[in-house]
Formats: C-alpha cells, sequence, structure tokens
C-alpha cells in the first residue's frame, strides 16, 4: 500500500471539503485581483458551494451550466467547476482549470487544487509542490496548511507536519481534520503519552480512535521502509 494510498483512506489532504465552516469564495477573494462580485452573483455562488459541500458535485456542474456566460466565466465559478470536476474524479478536467487559475487571479487556489489533483494521482512529489506553492499564497488558509502538513507527512517529514496542522488549528480555532492529523503526527513519531492525552481533548469515539492507531501504525511501517531502517519517524 503506497503513502498515498493511505491519504485516500485517512482522508487527508485529498478529500478537501470546499466549505466546511466558512465562505470559500470569501477567503479567496484575497487570493489575487479578481474583481468583486455583485450581491446576486456571490449569492448563486454561494448556493453551488453549499452543494459541493454537501457532496454533490454534479448539482453543483449542474447549477454551474445554467449560470449567465458573463457569471460562468468568473474565476471563483472557474474555481467551483474545477472543484466538482475534482470531486468526481475528472481529473484532467480540473488540473486544466486548476492551471489557468494558477496563472491567473486566483493563483493559491489553483496550486492548492494542482496539489490536491496531484495527490489523488499518487503523485506525492508533485502534490508537495503544487501545496507549497499554494501555502506561499494563502498562508492564511487553514485547509492548505493541513493540506501541505499531510503532504510532508507522508513524505516522512513529521516535525515539519505539525508545524502546519498548529497552524491550521490557530487559524480555524479548531479544523477538524488538522486536529485528527496532528494526532496522527504524535501517533507517527511515537509520542504515545501526548497522544493519548490529546485525544482526550478531541472526543474521539472508539472505533475512529481505532482507525487512527491502525493508520499511524501503517504509516509508521510505510515510512521506515521507505527511509530504509526500522526506527521510528522522527
Amino acid at each position: 500500500m503506497t503513502l498515498l494510498a493511505l491519504a485516500l483512506l485517512l482522508g487527508g489532504c485529498t478529500n478537501t471539503a470546499v466549505r466546511p465552516a466558512d465562505d470559500r469564495t470569501d477567503t479567496l477573494a484575497a487570493d489575487g485581483n479578481c474583481a468583486e462580485l455583485e450581491d446576486g452573483e456571490r449569492l448563486k455562488l454561494g448556493l453551488i458551494e453549499d452543494e459541493l459541500a454537501a457532496g454533490r458535485p454534479r448539482a453543483a456542474m449542474a447549477h454551474l451550466d445554467a449560470l449567465p456566460d458573463a457569471l460562468a466565466g468568473r474565476p471563483l465559478a472557474l474555481y467551483l467547476r474545477a472543484e466538482s470536476h475534482r470531486q468526481v474524479k475528472e481529473y484532467d478536467l480540473a488540473a486544466r482549470l486548476y492551471g489557468r487559475l494558477s496563472e491567473g487571479c486566483l493563483p493559491g487556489a489553483g496550486y492548492h487544487g494542482l496539489g490536491l489533483v496531484a495527490a489523488a494521482r499518487q503523485d506525492l512529489d508533485t502534490a508537495i509542490r503544487h501545496l507549497r506553492r499554494a501555502r506561499e499564497r494563502l498562508a492564511a488558509d487553514p485547509r492548505v496548511r493541513n493540506d501541505y502538513g499531510y503532504a510532508l507527512l507522508l513524505s516522512g517529514r513529521p516535525e515539519a507536519a505539525r508545524v502546519e496542522f498548529e497552524t491550521a488549528l490557530e487559524l480555524s480555532a479548531g479544523e477538524s481534520r488538522a486536529a485528527r492529523n496532528l494526532l496522527l503526527v504524535m501517533l507517527v513519531v511515537g509520542d504515545e503519552q501526548v497522544a493519548q492525552r490529546y485525544a482526550r481533548t478531541l472526543s474521539l469515539g472508539d472505533a475512529e480512535s481505532r482507525r487512527l492507531h491502525r493508520h499511524a501504525m501503517a504509516l509508521r511501517e510505510q515510512l521506515s521502509k521507505e527511509s530504509g531502517h526500522d526506527e521510528p519517524v522522527d
């Protein structure tokens, strides 16, 4: 089992939701020089965001298809279309749109998407490169920090990953994926006592706790094989 296959199982960077708690379009508006949206346009795109956040990418595509041409061609609408394609695993189409965004007025969002596509394709080096660029442009976005940290963890850099997870947590006041990934780091490096105390603060169920422990063990084993030794990763 490859490290990126583990990423899929763990719901790390490759399963990023579009909007877990806040308005993604508001966050991305500060990414570059995109023109401001009118209130009606923002409302339409917000409803499409809701479809994506609820796991209905094909419904989101249908609503995108129904937009007026002028709005459908706006960068934020193209971003939502790219996210829709990625969620239904149409990676070539998604990558094409993310690439346009990375060269336009939403470079951070574009690189973030390219990183997620690369991760889904199990190309960890490319994913890290794109996610690093996204982090440079969207340094205060907790999802970007979490996803970059997860890629670092998969590449065998748990302490660097820990910094990204802790930053994501502080930026989001408790981003749940980052919290679980921080626990995963503790388990991977063998910091069991600290991990146990931290796990109690997360109020994890027994099943989820066991799942995280199993995957931490699998990840430690895989990282040890990659590094050519059997010592704990540090």
